[in-house]
This record gives C-alpha cells, structure tokens and sequence, in this order.
C-alpha cells in the first residue's frame, strides 16, 4: 500500500468511494446502510466488568484494559475497550463517546488514580491524574505559515520515518576540497572542573552557512552534470534525523529538470542549535507558561537560549584552535572568504554518493579542525569535528559537582533532552567523513550572565562508535532521505518548488507543492526598500555584508552571536 498517496490517503479515503477504518471496518455513507452490532456480548463484558469495577474504584485504580491500567468506576478501567462495542461511529461521535483512537492508544481519554477514588473518570490511563495534566498540549507556532496556495501531497509519521532503511548505501568520495584548517589543541584535554577555562571569544569572525544554491562551487558542479541532487550536511542531516526533532523547521526543494536543490529558506532557523529540545522538563515549562498566558515569553526564551547556544559553539570552535602552527590548506581556497576579511577556518569536502537508478547526491561538507595523526584516507592529517555542548541554564545536573565524577550520567541525560541537535551533528561528522568528533562541555559563568561561559571538559568520540550508541544507522538516514527524493520526484513538475515542513505540534513532517516564486517576493521587497530608504553607501555595503553572511545573527552565521558581539577576546 502507498501511505503517501495523494488521493486522500491522509484522510482515509479510498479510491473506491467508500470509507474503511481499520478497526470499525467499511463505512458508507448511506446510513441507512450500516446494521446493528449485536450487543449481547458488550452487555455480558460490562456486566463481568462492573463486578469487578466497583471493588477496583475504592482502590482507585481498575484491571488492566487494553487502554492501560485504569481510573476505576462503570465508566474508568479498561478506556480504549468501550469503543469497540459501539452500534454506529457516527453516533459516537454525536454522543462524544469516540474522540480519537490516538486517545484510546494513549492509554484512555481521562480518569486515573484521580477518577478511581470518584467511581471513575473516563478511561483509564497509568494513573496520576489527568491526560492532559500529565503531558499538557502546547500549541507552537509553526516555522512558517502553510500559504493558501500551497498544496499538500504527502505525509511522513515519526514512527514511519524511524523503520525506513535503505540498504544500497555506498561510500562517499571528494569531487573538490576547499578552505583550510587549523590544528587542534590537544592540551584542552586535560582540562577539568577544578581548573576551568573562560571560554575566549571572536566577535569580529565571520561564520558563513550559505546555503545549497548560493554555492558558486555546487553551481559548478550542477553545470558539469557531476550529480543531479545537491545539498549541504547541514540541511541533509535535519532531514536524515527528522524523527529525533521536535522544534518545527522546513528545508525548500528546487527541481530542474532532472536536478533537485535542497535548499533553506531567507530568514531559516535551522543553523541554531537548540537547547533541551527534547527535554520533559523544558517542555513541561512551556506548558505551565502557555496556562498562565506566557506563551510568548517561552518562545522567547527558547530562542535566546538557541542563540547563546550557537555563539558558544562557534567560539568553541575557534578557541581550540593552536596559534602557533600554520593552516592545511585544501585544493581550492575558501569559496566564501573575502579579501581582508577575519574568516573562520574552515574546511569544504564536496562529496558524492553513487546510488543505482542514475541517483547521485553531493553534499557539501565541513571541516573543522585537524589532528596530529593521518585521516582514514591517509589523503590529509586527521580530521575533526569539534561542537560544544551548553548546560541549560535551569538544568537538573549540575555540570560543575558531577562532570568529573559522573561524565556518563550527564553526557546520558545530554542524549536525552537534546536527540535531535546530537543525532545531526553525528549525521554530519558520518557524511563528511572525520575521523573524531571532540565534544566540549560548556557552562555559564553567571547562570544570569549569558554572555561569558567557562568550559569545564572535553570528550573524545570516533563518529561510527558514538552513532551506535545513539542508535542512528546510515541505512536509516539514507532511508528517510532517498524516500523524500523518491516524494519530490513523484510530485513535482520539472520546474517545480516543495517545502518540506516539520510540524512542532504533531510527529509529523509534510509535504506542501508551492508556487515557484514562493519565498522570492519577500526578499525583494526588502531589497527594494533598503534601496529606497538607503541614502548614503553605508547603508549599502552593511545589506550586501548581510546577505553574504546569510542572513547574518538569525542563521547564527556571525561570530559571538547577540551575546558576544560587544565583548572583547576572553582569556
């Protein structure tokens, strides 16, 4: 069965005119078609059942139903069964007795310990209260709005996205290297929580993230016809690991011909590291803010938090760096580097994979440092990747009392609440094919100070090893992606425009059919009217600095970030 179709499969309906539901069977529209359950059996369960029930509500709980555990009473216990035994689903839904099979899955609609000791709520549940009292819903705004002109045609579940494989996945070779990189310092190493090191900040360092079709070298390489799907380790590993996330995000894919561009929107997010995105505590949080009506404040926070998080990575990056050796360049320098400019170093491998049905793929991946050892290629000195790990501010672990003596528990409880951030980044290091990833945690000096921070330790990780243990497979990541190839391709005109979207509400990622002067108005009008009101050069070469910079703070491409940008190089 084809679970993307676009003939209604999302609302399950058929091609055939009639409706089918998996557990209620085929339902016509005709009601006068449909016939009477017989409720003999429903009657002889509910009496077995009330028997029972009444001893289970004074203990506040019930037998175990297939809802789970119950709340007790006629009406608690078994809360996913009653459903079943229902004449009509239309009826049901008039008498609000059926509210969604997602409801029932989730272990009953309401009730627990709470409905037990009342003679029961409704459901059952594990207990504790509430449904939504338990994980209470947060409406977050999407990262963009679905335009009216957009036009939906599939669909892909977390769970759906978490058993996709592909098993033909080969191995990726260079087409170009460009940039250059620095050498690590391997005496950080030993640093710990006893002797701390201010983390040293680079406010005047440019960071470039341009995106796929801004690459004058992707451009080249589009027009030599070395492969026919292009994109960057920083799009393609989001949606690698879409089934790890949580924030909404959505990537622009561009079809020419027979090529597609997956490309980030003006004005995207996605180069922002966030902070606890999978944490209960913080979703929790968010939660108790959008009762009170602070809903707006959360968001804020959360933001601010991506913010920091972004600059410490980027000045972590930099700060382990040695002054005192020169750089390795590649082949070709820096393709984003201008004359005069203080440019992070970086290192651009343009790789490919070679996959069969005429399918080739080229990712632009980075580097960013390198070892005293040689690479796995023996083509270069050892390659790393260095990212910095910040302790949320209002975290339950105290990196400082527990880094040293309890490094797996934190790093364990780091895995946890930010799946998402630490599966991309390990997506990353596979595509560009590093030989290490050098973790470095990082702390506030002030828990009210966001703008200094201290680095407390570093942690040493081989790419493939440390994806075993987060469970992340390249079959799965090549999966998830080939299967949204295969969507774009059977979707989209030849001169067409997609957007993939991920829902911040829902484990659900979308795919909308948009015009193809989507996203480019905007633009336009904004360069129109810096044109406008721009009366003197000034103005002019700050939007051109701007736009190369990709949209400068708000794709975390300057250096320092909002916080650092005032402060001097620390110690």
């Amino acid at each position: 069965a084809d679970w993307f179709s676009a003939q209604g499969s999302r609302y399950g309906q058929g091609a055939g005119g009639s409706r089918f539901d998996p557990m209620m069977g085929e339902l016509d529209d005709d009601e006068g078609a449909f016939t009477m359950v017989d409720q003999r059996f429903s009657s002889a369960y509910s009496s077995a059942y009330a028997e029972r029930a009444g001893h289970a509500a004074f203990f506040g709980g019930a037998p175990r139903g297939r809802g789970g555990w119950g709340g007790g009473g006629f009406r608690g216990g078994a809360g996913g069964r009653s459903a079943q035994f229902s004449s009509n689903r239309r009826l049901m839904d008039e008498r609000g007795e059926f509210q969604g099979r997602r409801d029932q899955r989730r272990g009953g609609l309401r009730g627990g310990f709470r409905g037990g000791m009342r003679g029961g709520g409704r459901g059952g549940g594990w207990g504790g209260g509430r449904w939504e009292e338990r994980n209470p819903a947060t409406l977050v705004d999407p990262s963009i709005e679905v335009g009216e002109a957009w036009e939906f045609v599939a669909e892909m579940t977390v769970t759906q996205m978490s058993k996709m494989r592909y098993d033909k996945v080969a191995e990726g070779e260079d087409v170009v290297r460009a940039g250059s990189v620095r050498f690590y310092d391997r005496s950080l190493e030993r640093i710990n929580t006893r002797a701390a090191r201010v983390l040293q900040k680079f406010p005047n360092r440019k960071f470039h993230c341009v995106t796929t079709t801004d690459d004058p070298i992707i451009r080249r390489l589009a027009g030599e016809g070395v492969a026919n799907i292009f994109a960057t380790s920083s799009i393609i590993s989001l949606l690698m690991v879409a089934a790890r996330t949580s924030y909404g995000w959505d990537i622009v894919v561009q079809r020419v011909g027979d090529k597609l561009f997956f490309d980030k929107r003006e004005g995207s997010a996605i180069d922002h590291l966030t902070v606890g995105e999978t944490s209960q505590e913080v979703q929790l949080a968010a939660a108790e803010d959008a009762k009170d009506g602070s809903s707006v404040a959360s968001v804020k926070k959360a933001r601010a938090l991506a913010v920091e998080a972004t600059a410490t990575n980027q000045n972590f990056s930099q700060a382990v760096l040695r002054k005192d050796r020169a750089a390795h360049k590649f082949d070709e320098p820096d393709p984003f580097a201008r004359d005069g400019e203080d440019c992070a170093a970086v290192g651009y491998r343009y790789r490919k994979w070679v996959f069969p049905d005429d399918v080739t793929v080229l990712v632009r991946c980075e580097v960013d440092a390198a070892g005293d050892g040689v690479s796995s290629d023996g083509t270069a000195p050892q390659l790393l990747a260095v990212k910095a790990l910040s302790e949320y501010p209002e975290g339950t672990l105290e990196w400082r009392q527990k880094l040293d003596t309890h490094r797996g528990a934190v790093f364990a409880n780091e895995i946890k609440n930010n799946a998402g951030k630490l599966a991309r980044w390990t997506a990353q290091a596979l595509l560009s094919g590093v030989d290490q990833i050098n973790f470095g945690f990082t702390t506030r000096s002030n828990p009210r100070d966001g703008n200094t921070h201290l680095l407390l330790a570093t942690q040493q990780y081989k790419p493939r090893e440390f994806a075993t243990q987060i469970a992340l497979t390249p079959s799965n990541m090549w999966g998830v992606f080939m299967h949204i190839v295969d969507l774009c391709y059977r979707y989209m005109d030849e001169t067409g425009k997609a957007i993939i979207m991920k829902d911040p509400n829902e484990p659900v990622v979308r795919m909308y059919r948009v015009p193809e002067d989507s996203f480019e108005n905007d633009d336009d009008d904004d360069e129109d009217d810096e044109d406008d009101d721009g009366d003197d050069d000034e103005k002019e070469e700050d939007g051109d600095e701007d736009e190369e910079q990709s949209n400068g703070e708000a794709n975390g491409t300057s250096g320092g970030g909002e916080n650092a940008g005032d402060n001097k190089d620390g110690a």
